[in-house]
């Protein structure tokens, strides 16, 4: 599996340390480069263990393009927030570094920070920093099961089903 998005993940995006510039979606340039550059060579690593192996069945998911098709494409999927975090304690991406989703409330530089979830985890794509709302697993998990996103393409369930 591949390295997804994480340019436009709350986390990253929340992270008053990591300044510089934006894309047109509000995704972290830099992160979005970093992650591209390593899914290249991750891609060209495979390329060679298929070359020099064979025998042995090397396949990449791209959870990758999934997530970032959300990213630029929300309104296919149904999504409001999609660099807002369903789960946090508040900010711009509801992603505040100091308390993270479950932790307990504490306070913060005089402040008490308490974290809150959603109404509605359909309308996000991530739940806290990185991990992804349930409904948008379900995105994911087709991506991998019917094979669109495997590399060689091959639909998963169809082999399991004709053991």
């Amino acid at each position: 599996m591949n390295v997804t998005p994480l340019g436009c993940s709350p986390g990253i995006l929340s992270d008053s340390r990591a300044s510089g510039s934006f894309d047109e979606y509000g995704c972290k340039l830099d992160w979005i480069e970093l992650v591209q550059l390593h899914n290249f060579y991750l891609t060209d690593l495979l390329e060679n263990l298929r070359n020099t192996l064979p025998d042995a069945k090397w396949i990449l998911f791209d959870a990758h393009d999934i997530l970032l098709d959300a990213y630029r494409n929300p309104q296919n999927y149904g999504v409001l927030y999609p660099l807002k975090a369903c789960c946090g304690s508040g900010g711009e991406y509801n992603c505040r570094g100091e308390l993270t989703c479950g932790e307990s409330p504490k306070y913060v530089n005089g402040t008490l920070l308490q974290w809150k979830k959603c109404e509605d985890p359909t309308l996000h794509i991530i739940w806290d920093t990185v991990h992804p709302v349930e409904s948008f697993s379900r995105h994911i998990s087709n991506g991998f099961l019917l094979g669109t996103h495997l590399f060689p393409p091959f639909n998963i369930t169809e082999v399991i089903n004709s053991s």
